[in-house]
């Protein structure tokens, strides 16, 4: 599978604790290789963010994707509420 990511994902991401990031290479590789996995908690998204879906990284953080196709996924936002 296919990572992209947009700007707005990559300036959040720099200012993330370290210890998100690593729960975070975790739970991407948990995505590429079963996506359907429940502690990713994969789901499908509404309103604004309509046709994304978001992931678990940790506790509140999320990560909002789009799926462009079978192999390729842009990350867009990770979140925190």
């Amino acid at each position: 599978m296919k990572i992209l990511t947009h700007k707005k994902f990559d300036k959040a991401f720099k200012k993330a604790p370290d210890s998100l990031r690593k729960n975070f290479a975790k739970q991407i590789e948990l995505l590429k290789n079963s996506p359907t996995d429940k502690r990713l908690n994969n789901h499908v998204l509404s309103g604004k963010y309509l046709g994304c879906k978001s992931i678990d990284i940790s506790g509140d953080w999320r990560v909002i994707y789009e799926q462009i196709d079978q192999v390729t996924i842009r990350l867009l936002v990770i979140w925190h509420p």
